[in-house]
């Protein structure tokens, strides 16, 4: 059976997260560390050069996205693993630019402030990145490194287990935890990063749907000098493919289990205004076989492929708010089997282009566009070239101190093994909130719409998303949670419309 392979990381899950819980819960404990923020955040403590700007490598932090939390990973996460690189959990932030007081001149002594002070008036405040010393982690000290351990509990809520019309749909509840750890080196030059996130779910009826995801990876940065860097990173991601999803089979009786292997490098320089980089990298994506409820194995070995790729990017800082880049990728795909089930040979290359750019005014707006050419070649002769142009674009608006709104349009091509598709091309339109009600209690919310075409194939999917979600810190070291979602699916092939309402509620604690 599919499920026995996963019997060691249910298993794993279940020891850390009792280890963690045991851990946050102790008096005592290692010596604490500085109380410095959270590394999703952008302190200038993970930047201690002072002049990394990874805003010229292409990274946006989460941040100005738009991007909210509260799907499931069996959903949510299933998208970034299709193409490879669901493996990549451990991600750079933006440092935001500091702005010298105004009336501050060379003989005035400099006064520590919080930085909301620190920053001119018309210097925009996003709530999510907003530093709250009071609250935020202290972490555990580990020779040169700064550990912060999480651990995450609670209960959902979800009416359509199975994903299916409205014909049968069948209610749940599971139990859920999720643990997390971060360990980040502080280091005056150099730098190494280990992230580690799972989830273990239990349903209360239908334990075939118990969810496991597990994701962790190492990231490192050597500073040849301060203008020459070389980076690495190595990840694992293993989750569950979602009951919706086109490409799985409505037979199973179990979701399918897919683990993702991802090995990347690069190399920057930056001479003056100008930055050069360099990336490369290998990715493989492994779905395990599933068995329906007669006892006969699906064989999903048609899905497995391993990806290569090579790209660049050149970079010209216009002003201190405002870079403009060019950037170029090639991609070669490649199926463990020279025929899918329906007779195809998916091997595929893969060209991008792009230019875009990215500003910072000093106004209570912060923004990224790029477009992007795309040429796809399979090596099937009856699947079409593939042409298509990628927007994307992210904007956060400081509308106040305490309420962000953002939007973001996405554009994102997969891997597909739909009959006659040569790929599947979704976009992606999205709007939200996030509104700090009080200092320590923060809302946001969510509302996306999705449409995913599969060029050659007649099938249209359209995904309608709408989220809203607390989070409050009671202390530093514990919060509650609680979210609600709505999710509906339609397609055109005759199978109906899909809905979903996912009700959670939960705690976290961390050190």
């Amino acid at each position: 059976m599919a499920r026995e392979g996963c019997t060691g990381v249910r298993q794993f899950h279940l020891t850390l997260a009792a280890a963690m819980a045991s851990l946050l819960a102790a008096a005592g404990g290692p010596a604490l560390g500085q109380a410095i923020p959270d590394p999703a955040l952008p302190p200038e403590a993970l930047d201690p050069t002072m002049d990394r700007d990874d805003l010229l490598r292409g990274m946006v932090a989460d941040g100005a996205t738009g991007g909210q939390g509260g799907e499931r990973a069996s959903d949510g996460a299933s998208d970034d693993a299709a193409d490879g690189s669901g493996a990549e959990v451990l991600y750079s932030a933006v440092r935001a630019i500091e702005t010298e007081p105004a009336g501050a001149g060379a003989g005035a002594a400099p006064q520590p402030r919080p930085r909301e002070e620190i920053a001119e008036p018309d210097e925009p405040v996003f709530v999510r990145e907003r530093r709250r010393e009071e609250l935020e982690p202290v972490g555990l000290r580990a020779g040169s490194f700064l550990v912060f351990p999480e651990i995450e509990t609670g209960v959902q809520a979800t009416d359509n287990v199975f994903a299916v019309g409205t014909g049968d749909k069948k209610s749940d509840i599971v139990y859920l935890a999720r643990p997390r750890l971060r360990a980040q080196s502080d280091w005056g030059r150099h730098e190494l990063a280990f992230a580690y996130e799972g989830e273990y779910g239990v349903y209360d009826t239908f334990t075939s749907e118990n969810p496991e995801a597990t994701r962790a990876g190492v990231s490192g940065r050597i500073d040849l000098t301060q203008a020459t860097r070389l980076s690495a990173e190595a990840g694992y991601a293993q989750d569950q493919e979602g009951r919706g999803s086109v490409d799985a089979s409505d037979a199973a009786a179990e979701p399918t289990v897919r683990r993702g292997y991802t090995l990347r490098g690069g190399a920057e320089h930056r001479i003056s205004r100008v930055t050069a980089s360099l990336r490369g990298g290998i990715e493989a994506v492994d779905f395990e076989n599933g068995v329906d409820l007669a006892g006969v194995i699906i064989d999903n070995s048609d899905r497995d492929r391993t990806e290569r790729l090579v790209g660049g990017r050149l970079a010209y800082e216009l002003t201190g708010t405002t870079t403009v880049y060019g950037d170029g990728e090639y991609r070669w795909r490649d199926y463990d089997r020279a025929l899918d089930d329906g007779g195809f040979a998916r091997d595929a290359e893969r060209a991008t282009a792009t230019a875009g750019a990215i500003l910072r005014p000093r106004a209570p707006l912060r923004a990224e566009i790029s477009v992007g050419l795309v040429h796809e070649d399979a090596a099937d002769p009856r699947l079409a070239e593939l042409d298509e142009v990628a927007l994307d674009t992210a904007l956060a608006w400081a509308v106040t101190p305490i309420t962000t709104l953002n939007a973001a349009f996405q554009t994102r091509l997969d891997a597909t093994t739909v009959a006659g598709a040569s790929s599947s091309v979704a976009r992606t339109v999205s709007a939200g909130i996030d509104h700090e009600l009080r200092r320590n209690l923060v809302v946001s919310s969510n509302v996306s719409h999705e449409w995913t075409d599969y060029p050659g194939a007649p099938l249209q999917e359209e995904t309608t998303t709408v989220s809203i979600a607390g989070e409050w810190w009671v202390t530093r070291m514990a919060a509650l949670v609680a979210g609600y979602e709505h999710e509906r699916q339609t397609t055109n092939d005759g199978s109906g419309t899909i809905t979903e309402n996912i009700v959670s509620l939960g705690m976290k604690m961390r050190r």
